[in-house]
Order: structure tokens, then C-alpha cells, then sequence
């Protein structure tokens, strides 16, 4: 029937020569969890005697670092959305957990602080992220329609108003 034949997971796509792969369209966040899964199987399978075990927030903290690196717009080719300063600073509030988290269990797998002590830091961070948010500028804002906006100027646009009703109708609704 000349059709193609059926590529439910897309590994034709995938491993299939000749094409180029789009990286966008990979599943990150699945990839990660599928090698988080791994080393857990690991670890409960008593296979992870050379220490993984102890520096696996690492693994938290390379990824809170690329995606804090991706959002803010520090890796090239990587810049999404508006490049104003009140967006990119919408944009860390995950990987900035991420990281602080992987410090905190980091220090303490190298029984350096206990995690029970240490997580108030996850507050400060939270706190010093939504400072950041609010005193964030709006210099070239581009809004949702690709518009740029003005400086000091909000970043939606203000709702019109409601339509008024002609005074000789009567509203009976």
C-alpha cells in the first residue's frame, strides 16, 4: 500500500540514519528518570559498593546547574521566551531548589551537616528567588502577541471594558 510502516515509541526516528535529530523533541525529564531508576535498582541490589551511593546528588546538582544555566539564559542557543529580567527570573525557581537540595543531601552524605539542621536553607532560597521576581524589571518585555513593551509598563494588557447596554433596552435577563 506504499505507507510507512507503524512507529509507536519513534526508535525508527530515533535510531534511523539519514534524518537529523531534533534535540528539543527528546524527552529530558523522562531520560533522567529512567537513569534516576537505574542507579536506585542499583543501590537496592547491594551493586553500588564504589561509593555512587554517597554522590548521587551530584546527579541533582549537574542538573539543577544546567537547567538554572538553560532558564537564565547562559548557554547559547538555549534562550527561551522574553529576555527581560522579571521572565528569566521566573524561570529558576525549580533548578534553584534543585541545587540547593543536592548541596544540602551532598553535605550531608559527606557527613559534613545533617540534612534535619540544614533544611531552612530551602526556605532562604525560595525567599531570595521571589525577591528576585519582584524587584525584576520589565525592560524589553515581549509580550504574548511578540510585542515589546515599555519600560515600567505592565505586562499583560489591561481587560477592556464591558459593553454598555443601549438606555432605551430593558434588561430583563
Amino acid at each position: 500500500m506504499a505507507q510507512p510502516i507503524p512507529d509507536p515509541f519513534g526508535l525508527a526516528a530515533t535510531f534511523g540514519g539519514g534524518e537529523k535529530i531534533e534535540t528539543s523533541k527528546i524527552p529530558v525529564g523522562g531520560v533522567v528518570l529512567i537513569l534516576v531508576g537505574v542507579l536506585f535498582l542499583l543501590h537496592t541490589m547491594g551493586l553500588t559498593e564504589f561509593g555512587l551511593d554517597r554522590f548521587w546528588p551530584v546527579l541533582l546538582i549537574g542538573i539543577g546547574g544546567w537547567l538554572f544555566a538553560r532558564n537564565w539564559g547562559l548557554l547559547s542557543g538555549c534562550r527561551k521566551g522574553c529576555p527581560c529580567a522579571r521572565c528569566r527570573t521566573r524561570r529558576v525557581m525549580g533548578p534553584a531548589l534543585l541545587l540547593t537540595i543536592g548541596i544540602l543531601f551532598l553535605l550531608e552524605n559527606l557527613n559534613v551537616v545533617y540534612f534535619g539542621r540544614t533544611w531552612p536553607v530551602i526556605l532562604l532560597v525560595i525567599g531570595a528567588v521571589k525577591l528576585l521576581q519582584g524587584s525584576a524589571s520589565v525592560e524589553g518585555h515581549i509580550g504574548p502577541g511578540g510585542s515589546g513593551g515599555a519600560v515600567g509598563s505592565p505586562i499583560s494588557p489591561a481587560n477592556p471594558a464591558a459593553p454598555v447596554p443601549p438606555a432605551n433596552e430593558v434588561n430583563r435577563g
